[in-house]
């Protein structure tokens, strides 16, 4: 059944003025909808507009393939990331039980405090650690190399590499 047919029989029901009414009541509620999405569409481009202006505003300016610009600009953001899952990562692949090598300049130090002087990719950091240590069966542990591949755009994890 159409609209206008029921305005026609809402119109019958109630006279002819309470049918105006009902008609007025819906074109007020379709041009809201329409006054709606309107605005919220705006509203949309220009948030997006802003953030898109607010990023470029916090990205400092450095060379993407300079590993030690990266490391000076994003080292610390890049370690607190790589290390809030590393052991997570660890759990996964490790077949043995692992630990952290501690001393007293540790205390407070990141987990990963090296960087590899190649970038792989434009943005992207390899932070490295030989502070993990693996525990076999046996009760031999093995310090290994560990890497963090860390995208400095996105600021996100890449992904993990347990080395020798």
């Amino acid at each position: 059944m159409g609209l206008a047919k029921v305005l026609h029989i809402l119109s019958g029901m109630l006279g002819s003025v309470g049918g105006a009414c009902v008609t007025l009541s819906c074109s007020m509620i379709a041009v809201a909808i329409w006054m709606g999405a309107h605005e919220q569409t705006t509203s949309l481009a220009a948030m997006d507009a802003h953030r898109a202006t607010a990023e470029a505003a916090d990205t400092p300016a450095v060379d993407r393939r300079d590993a030690g610009a990266l490391y000076e600009t994003y080292g610390a953001a890049a370690a607190s990331t790589c290390d809030a899952a590393s052991e997570d990562y660890i759990r996964n692949v490790a077949k043995d039980d692992f630990e952290w090598s501690s001393s007293a300049s540790d205390l407070f130090g990141a987990r990963f405090n090296k960087y590899q002087e190649i970038v792989s990719q434009p943005g992207v950091i390899t932070l490295s650690t030989d502070k993990l240590i693996l525990r076999s069966k046996s009760k031999t542990d093995t310090r290994v190399a560990f890497y963090c591949r860390y995208n400095t755009l996105t600021h996100k994890v890449l992904g993990y590499e347990v080395g020798p």
